[in-house]
Parts: structure tokens; sequence; C-alpha cells
């Protein structure tokens, strides 16, 4: 009986890795290996649909600050580095990039795959960051988009 337990957790084990091992693919940028759970193209479309419905539901709630001169700003600033990570990720120029600031006292800033973004107003009203801590702050974020981190 003990024989036929070990054989069954060998057997388990491989199927297992093997599975794990069919997830693996090469990062373009940092050329490290990496499990991916679902395809780029499926956390994209995923993201797309989430995101539509954040912009949806904060504009029906009116927090979504479109005409400002902070979104100006921000969208000024996302512009740039957008510019430089289609350099660094060729692939990226076919997103369909969107960057919105969102009405909300949490200091956060995201990125989801396919380069949809946003900026709640808390971090730059709480924050008061400069153009080049919030740059950093959100090429830090397109830096997830662009590594595939999901």
């Amino acid at each position: 009986m003990t024989l036929d337990l070990r054989w069954l957790c060998k057997i388990g084990a491989f199927i297992v890795g093997s599975a794990l091992l069919s997830g693996c693919e090469t990062n373009p940028v940092t050329g490290r290996t990496q499990v991916m759970i679902v395809s780029e193209e499926q956390a994209q479309s995923a993201s797309a649909q989430a995101y539509a419905k954040t912009v949806t539901d904060a504009r029906g709630k009116g927090k979504l600050d479109t005409n400002s001169a902070r979104t100006a700003r921000v969208r000024a600033i996302t512009n740039r580095l957008v510019a430089q990570a289609v350099r660094i990720v060729p692939a990226s120029a076919t997103w369909q990039w969107q960057m919105h600031v969102i009405e909300d006292a949490g200091v956060n800033a995201w990125c989801m795959p396919g380069g949809k973004m946003a900026v709640y107003t808390g971090l730059i009203n709480r924050v008061s960051p400069t153009d080049d801590e919030l740059a950093q702050v959100i090429g830090h974020e397109i830096s997830h988009a662009l590594l595939q981190h999901g």
C-alpha cells in the first residue's frame, strides 16, 4: 500500500509540475520566466471590461474628474510616460492607453493590463506631489502592466 501511495504522489507531482510549466512564459522585458495563469490577451480583455465599468460607475456618481486642470496635468505626465513605455515594450503601442482621475480620498493609482489607468484625487490632494513625483508613481504603475503583473 505504501508503494501505491508513493506512486500516486509522484504522478500527482508530475501532473502539477507539467501544468505549471505549460503556463510558463518568458517576459519580453526582463527575460525572466514567469507562470501565466491567463494569457495577456485574456487579461487585457477582462481589464478593459472592468475599467469601463469603473469609469461608468465613477461618472454615474459624479466622481470622474474630466475637465479640470488636475486631469490635464495627470494626462500630460501620463502621455510622456506612455511614449517611453512604447519604446521599452513596442507591443504596447497597440494598447488603448487610457487615464482617468477619480474623486476618491484614497492615496492610490493603478494601471491594468492593456494600459487602463486611474489616479485618485487623494494622492494629489493629500500628498501634493511635484510633476516628477507624480510621474514616478504613474511610471511605477505602468511598469506593472508592461511586466505583465496583471
